[in-house]
């Protein structure tokens, strides 16, 4: 007796041939070759079938019948971008598996062969082949159509393979009322299709690819639709089993340029229309993200180190260096400006993207530098005394920027690229400047406060303590009060601010006996470029007390009859004629 998967053949002859009643490849008979027996079934097929065809899509009610899929990735995602027509294309290998019920697979007369396995296309001999599809030229089965796709589906298919199974059945594809994989198995009637697609290439058009405004940071969605026109696909059992970290690791491309989404890398529809979901096509939605790693070290990295050494040079003093400080700003714009010009490997695009209103950013902070130069210089040298202040703007300026203003803003901009963080990019984005405002002026009214206490303190003490105290301690005076009035910090005092200095101490000097007195430091102890250092300040101040008593004889005449009183009044406030003074000893 044969074996009952012999399929409509009852009983075969124990001899080794091949009889026409049966299917001689089921009932173990290895001497009658496929092309035999597809010989045989084909003619019975023709005949089975001359009135009634089984390519007809099976059903009794004119509804759509139900096809399970599944998909297993055998390639990585791969991107391409087509600069010349803005286009991406997506590149994937598949290997596509839908499965459906058909009761009229049953009387098939070659259904014993095809329920012995698989029939596989790359290894059949094209004689062969030839007989299998004019055999399955009158099964039906679905066709699967992929949309964008930029070739014939027919011409990615490397291997198919097609089954009907047995008594045993295999797993269920379609999945329950909850969307949850069923636990049945398709058994007698049930048939299965498998396809490996090698190269599935699909053009992602740009609307739908998205743009690439925050690039290096931009993220896209590549979009499959695919679908078999008369059946209804179940999308919820395409990936039954795959977790998201296998997802990742069967998608994610080899060149790393980019990467899959952490938490939802990938999500399967139905696909939909204006009328709502369409129960025959199947949307696959991948999330995607650029790798920008290396281009965030290769360009905008260095874009930052640039400003930041066009920041640093502003603490070059301004009374030396200011040409140096505008040169650097300006290299550092033309590094800027270069960076925004060079052509990026992203198609045709008209709009700005991230990274360009990076650069005019950083061009904007380096602009700002050049500008507290230009001021800072403007008031040093040509605003009369103003030297400290000009200091103290520029120190100001200089800390702030580079330690407030500049972080905030350009951390605030990265926050901008990613839409979790837009908010809090923008409110930094505007908190930068005002908070670097509120702080500059803070910190000029507090120095400049500070400035004045300082000077007040070392007034009173030359013109009240400076009699009552020793040596040590007048030279320690006589220090402070040296710091106090050089302003600008250069280790000596020029004579206007050794004019300062007595206008401060001697407010009811007239000017004229006051700039007689600078006249004549800085003739005997002042440098060839007018420079009183801290030692000869301390070393002269004895003969400026003596000035300051004199000078009451060099008054103008309409001023000559000044008593005696007062002359001894002007005496008494020379602190150089204090007594107990010391001249300290210069060390040469």
């Amino acid at each position: 007796m044969c074996p009952v998967t012999c399929g409509r053949c009852q009983a075969c002859s124990a001899v080794k041939s091949c009889p026409n009643a049966c299917n001689n490849y089921a009932c173990g008979h290895p001497n009658c070759k496929p092309a035999k027996i597809f010989q045989k079934c084909l003619g019975e097929t023709q005949v089975l079938y001359a009135s009634d065809t089984i390519d007809d899509v099976p059903t009794d009610d004119g509804s759509a019948v139900p096809v399970g899929m599944s998909i297993e990735i055998t390639e990585p995602l791969s991107l391409t971008l087509d600069t010349s027509a803005n286009q991406m294309y997506a590149t994937v290998g598949l290997m596509v598996q839908m499965q459906w019920e058909d009761s009229r697979l049953l009387e098939l007369p070659c259904r014993a062969l095809l329920e012995a396995g698989f029939i596989k296309r790359s290894t059949t001999a094209p004689a062969d082949l030839r007989m299998i599809d004019e055999v399955l030229g009158y099964i039906w089965s679905p066709s699967l159509t992929f949309e964008s796709s930029r070739t014939s589906l027919d011409e990615k298919v490397a291997e198919e393979y097609h089954s009907l199974a047995g008594s045993e059945g295999e797993p269920w594809l379609q999945p329950d009322a909850q969307g949850n994989a069923s636990s049945l198995l398709c058994l007698n009637g049930c048939a299965s299709k498998k396809m490996l697609i090698s190269k599935l290439e699909v053009t992602q058009p740009y609307s739908e690819f998205g743009d690439y405004k925050t690039y290096p940071f931009d993220s896209h969605t590549v979009v499959f639709r695919f679908g078999t026109g008369d059946v209804n696909l179940s999308c919820a059992s395409i990936l039954p089993s795959a977790t998201a970290e296998e997802l990742r690791a069967a998608l994610t491309p080899v060149s790393r340029e980019w990467y899959l989404d952490r938490t939802t890398p990938l999500t399967v529809s139905q696909a939909r229309t204006s009328a709502g979901d369409d129960p025959s096509r199947c949307e696959v939605r991948i999330l995607v993200h650029r790798d920008s790693l290396v281009h965030v070290i290769k360009s905008i990295v260095l874009s930052i180190v640039t400003v930041m050494a066009c920041l640093l040079a502003n603490y070059m003093h301004p009374a030396d260096h200011t040409g140096d400080r505008a040169a650097i700003v300006l290299v550092a714009a033309l590094i800027l400006t270069s960076n925004i010009q060079v052509e990026l490997p992203l198609g045709t695009i008209q709009y700005l993207i991230w990274q360009d209103g990076l650069n005019l950013l950083l061009i904007l902070i380096t602009l700002a530098s050049l500008v507290q130069t230009m001021t800072v210089h403007r008031i040093y040298h040509y605003s009369d005394g103003q030297q400290g202040f000009a200091l103290t703007v520029d120190r100001a300026c200089t800390f702030v920027v580079l330690c407030f203003l500049f972080p905030i803003v350009v951390g605030g901009y990265f926050c901008t690229a990613f839409d979790a963080s837009f908010g809090v990019g923008v409110a930094l984005l505007v908190l930068g400047p005002l908070g670097s405002l509120g702080l500059i002026y803070m910190y000029i009214q507090r120095k400049e406060r500070a400035s004045r206490t300082k000077q007040r303190e070392v007034i009173i003490a030359l013109s009240s303590q400076f009699s009552t105290v020793d040596a040590a301690q007048q030279e320690e005076i006589l220090g402070r009060a040296f710091e106090c009035f050089d302003r600008d910090e250069r280790g000596y005092l020029t004579a206007d601010e050794l004019r300062r200095l007595l206008r401060a101490l001697y407010p009811d000097l007239p000017p004229k006996q006051t700039n007689a007195i600078v006249n004549v430091i800085k003739a005997e102890h002042m440098s060839l470029r007018g420079h009183l250092s801290r030692d000869d300040f301390i070393a002269c101040w004895a003969e400026v007390g003596d000035l300051v008593a004199k000078s009451n004889d060099n008054l103008p005449l309409s001023r000559k009859s000044l008593s005696l009183q007062k002359i001894s009044k002007a005496r008494a406030m020379a602190p150089g004629l204090a007594p107990g003074f010391v001249r300290p000893q210069v060390a040469v």
